[in-house]
Formats: C-alpha cells, sequence, structure tokens
C-alpha cells in the first residue's frame, strides 16, 4: 500500500467534511444546472421541469480549481486529484449522494470517537448486556443490580458515583432510553457498539 493510499484511506474515513466541500466546490456547475431545472420550490419540495434537458459536463480528473478561504498542500491537492479520479466510477447523478453518505459517516465516526474517549468500560459493558438481552431492553432493577455489582468491584474510583450520574451519560448521548421500569439500547448506542467492533477499539477501559 503507498502512502498516498494510507492517507486517502485516512481521510476517506474521518476528513471527509473536508472532501465533501472541496468537491461540492469542484461541482458546482453541477448543481448549477441542477438549480436551473428547478420550477417550483416550496413546503412540498422542489420540482423539476422533465422537458429541460439536464446536461452535466464530465469531471476532469486532476483539475484543481482554487478555493478561497483554504488552504492546500501539495499532499492535499494529491489526495484531492486521487479522490476524483475515483469519482469517475460512478454516475454523475450519484457522485452528490455518494459525498452526503461519506460526510454522514463521517460526522457518526467523528461522534463515536468523542464518545469512546468519555466512556467507562462498565458503561461499554452494560450496552454489551443489553444488546445481547431479548428486545435489547432490561429492567431498570436488573441495571441498578448490574451497577451496584461495578460499585462492588471496582471499589474507591465509584465510591462517590450514584446510578443516575453512571447512566446519565449514556442516556444524554441518546445510547440509552428509560421507558417505564425498562432501560433499553437505542439505534444510536447499537451502531456505536458496531463501531468499536469494526474499529478494533477495546471495551476494558477504566471504570
Amino acid at each position: 500500500m503507498t502512502w498516498v493510499q494510507t492517507i486517502l484511506d485516512f481521510v476517506k474515513n474521518i476528513a471527509w467534511p473536508v472532501v465533501v466541500l472541496t468537491l461540492a466546490f469542484c461541482f458546482r456547475k453541477d448543481l448549477h444546472y441542477l438549480a436551473s431545472r428547478s420550477i417550483k420550490a416550496g413546503p412540498a419540495g422542489v420540482e423539476f421541469d422533465p422537458q429541460r434537458q439536464l446536461t452535466i459536463p464530465p469531471l476532469t480528473p486532476g483539475e484543481l480549481k482554487e478555493l478561497p478561504g483554504l488552504a492546500r498542500t501539495k499532499v492535499m491537492g494529491e489526495l484531492e486529484a486521487e479522490l476524483q479520479k475515483q469519482l469517475q466510477l460512478f454516475d454523475a447523478d450519484k457522485r452528490l449522494d455518494l459525498l452526503v453518505h461519506y460526510l454522514a459517516q463521517s460526522r457518526l465516526e467523528q461522534l463515536f470517537e468523542w464518545i469512546y474517549g468519555q466512556i467507562f468500560g462498565s458503561q461499554i459493558a452494560a450496552l454489551r448486556s443489553l444488546v445481547a438481552a431479548p428486545g435489547g431492553q432490561m429492567t431498570l432493577a436488573d441495571v441498578i443490580r448490574y451497577f451496584d455489582n461495578v460499585k462492588s468491584d471496582q471499589g474507591a474510583p465509584y465510591q462517590n458515583v450514584s446510578f443516575d450520574q453512571w447512566s446519565a451519560f449514556l442516556r444524554n448521548q441518546r445510547l440509552i432510553r428509560v421507558a417505564g421500569d425498562c432501560m433499553e439500547i437505542t439505534d444510536l448506542g447499537r451502531d456505536f457498539l458496531l463501531f468499536l467492533s469494526a474499529r478494533g477499539r477495546p471495551e476494558n477501559k477504566p471504570l
């Protein structure tokens, strides 16, 4: 694997917002042509005139335009050129959806990286227990019992930590929800666990 490919993989997984802005600028003519076909915009959305021909000019790989306010190093330029080349593998009408997909993925991964930096190992273990439980939920009594066992095993670090404080982080980050006398894992919580598995992140963190 070349160094360019290595950095490219990093950009694809982590720095897509920058890439999206770059390519959105490069595709501004495409977006202008699409907007020119708009005949009505309102609460129901935007309608397009099917009688008007949409012609999207081909992207010229390696043709990098100046981006006001954004610095481009030599390495960044090489990555942009390579990404433009890769976009040629997709139909022109799918490129914007592709970029939006990777932007959403990048934002989710950035959120999960931040959560991973803050979360306790015992909280990850609780999420694992929830996802393995029928329907992805457990009674609050069972979760409190789990917390009490953790508190007993861990000792000093949990001396002044209450169950409400411990579970608040999971609730505030929308990884779990409390419904009646049950606690259940959310879709975001499930995706977070998938992220940990895919990235091989250690789950036996302190606390």
